[in-house]
C-alpha cells in the first residue's frame, strides 16, 4: 500500500442564506483518484474518514486542506468498501461488500490492516456497518441462507457472530438493503432499526439487541428492484427514512416518511416537495430532533422543522453525508472522488 498525501485547491465556495437565521457555506473538493465514496465517518468539524471502491480509503484532519489517501488489495483484488467505522479510541474498521466479504481493522490510523472477517459465499453481500463503542459493532447484509444477515461483535472486531435466522425477522427473497450510504440501519443502545427496499419498504425494529423483532410497513415507494428505503436516521422517538426509485430519480412522491412513535407507524412528509430520491438522511446532534439534512440526487436539502419544509442549499449529487458531533459541520461524499463540506454558523 502506497500512501499519498495530497494538497487540494478549493474548487468553489458558495454562500447561501438559509431560512434558519443561519448561513451555509458549501465547499466541494475533488480527489484525483478513481473512487466512488459511499462510506463516511466524521470525528469532528475538521476530521473526516471515508472509503470507496477500488480499495481506496482516506481522511482529512484539517477541514479539507489536505487529504491522505491509501488503498487495500487482497491477492491483487481491490476491495469495494461500503462501510467504515472509527471507534472512540480511534480503531478503524472497513467493510467490503461482496464475495469475498471482508472486514478490515487498523489500530494505527491505517498504517497496517488486519483481516478480522472473511466470507467466501458466492451470494454474500454486506450493506452497512456501525460500531456503538470500542468493543461492540454490527454489520447488516442481504438475504442469505433463508434470512437477512446480521453480524455482531463484542470484542472490538476480533470475532464476529452471525445472529441465527430464528432470531431475525422474516424478509422476502426480493427484499434487500441498500449499500448506498452506510446508513440503512441505526443503533441506539439496544434498539436496532433496519430499513429495507426492493419488493417491500419496511422497518424492522429490535428493542433488545437483536433477540426479538417487530415489522412495520412504510409508505415509501416499493415493488421494484431499485425502489425502497435507502437511508434511515433516528433522534429519540423521531425517525426519518428516505429513498425512492434509483432508476427514476425525478419522481418526488413517496420518497420521504417520518415516524414520531419510535418507528411503529409512518406517514409521508412534504410529499412532492423538497428532496426527491434520497440517498442519505441524518439528524443534527443536539438539535431537539428538528434539524435534518438529506443528500438527494441531485441536491442537498436542509430542514429546520423535522422535514415539514425544506431548503435546497446545493445542487450537487452526493451518496452519503454525516454531521460532526458539534452539529456545525456536515460532510458529504459521492462519485468521482467528490467530497463536500457544509458549514452552518449562527448569525
Amino acid at each position: 500500500m502506497k500512501k499519498i498525501t495530497l494538497l487540494f485547491t478549493l474548487i468553489f465556495l458558495v454562500d447561501i442564506t438559509v431560512v434558519m437565521a443561519q448561513r451555509a457555506s458549501i465547499r466541494q473538493f475533488s480527489i484525483p483518484a478513481p473512487i466512488s465514496i459511499r462510506a463516511l465517518e466524521v470525528l469532528n468539524d475538521s476530521t473526516a474518514w471515508f472509503a470507496g471502491n477500488n480499495g481506496y480509503w482516506g481522511y482529512t484532519k484539517n477541514g479539507g486542506k489536505t487529504f491522505t489517501i491509501d488503498s487495500i488489495s487482497v491477492d491483487g483484488k481491490k476491495i469495494e468498501f461500503r462501510g467504515i467505522s472509527v471507534t472512540p479510541k480511534g480503531t478503524i474498521f472497513l467493510m467490503g461488500i461482496a464475495s469475498p466479504g471482508y472486514i478490515f481493522r487498523s489500530a494505527n490510523k491505517g498504517k497496517t490492516w488486519d483481516i478480522v472477517y472473511k466470507n467466501d459465499q458466492s451470494d454474500w453481500f454486506m450493506d452497512s456497518m456501525k460500531f456503538t463503542s470500542d468493543t461492540e459493532g454490527w454489520v447488516l447484509g442481504d438475504y442469505n441462507e433463508g434470512c437477512l444477515v446480521l453480524l455482531h461483535t463484542t470484542d472490538a472486531g476480533e470475532s464476529w457472530a452471525r445472529i441465527p435466522c430464528g432470531r431475525l425477522p422474516s424478509i422476502d427473497e426480493e427484499e434487500a438493503f441498500f449499500a448506498a450510504s452506510n446508513s440503512c440501519f441505526t443503533v441506539q443502545g439496544k434498539k436496532l432499526m433496519i430499513a429495507s427496499g426492493g419488493s417491500k419498504a419496511r422497518v424492522f425494529i429490535s428493542e433488545d439487541g437483536g433477540s426479538s423483532w417487530t415489522t412495520h410497513a412504510t409508505p415509501i415507494m416499493q415493488g421494484e428492484k431499485m425502489t425502497g428505503i435507502y437511508s434511515i436516521a433516528s433522534n429519540g422517538n423521531k425517525t426519518i427514512v428516505v429513498g425512492g426509485d434509483y432508476d427514476k430519480k425525478e419522481i418526488h412522491s413517496k420518497t420521504k416518511a417520518i415516524s414520531i412513535d419510535g418507528g411503529q407507524t409512518w406517514k409521508l412528509m412534504a410529499d412532492g416537495r423538497g428532496p426527491g430520491f434520497g440517498s442519505c438522511v441524518q439528524f443534527a446532534p443536539a438539535s431537539a430532533a428538528k434539524v435534518v439534512v438529506v443528500a438527494a440526487m441531485p441536491g442537498v436539502f436542509i430542514s429546520n422543522d423535522t422535514g415539514k419544509t425544506w431548503n435546497k442549499v446545493g445542487a450537487e449529487s452526493f451518496y452519503t453525508c454525516r454531521f460532526s458531533p458539534s452539529g456545525q459541520t456536515i460532510w458529504f461524499a459521492g462519485a468521482q472522488g467528490s467530497i463536500g463540506k457544509l458549514v452552518i454558523s449562527s448569525k
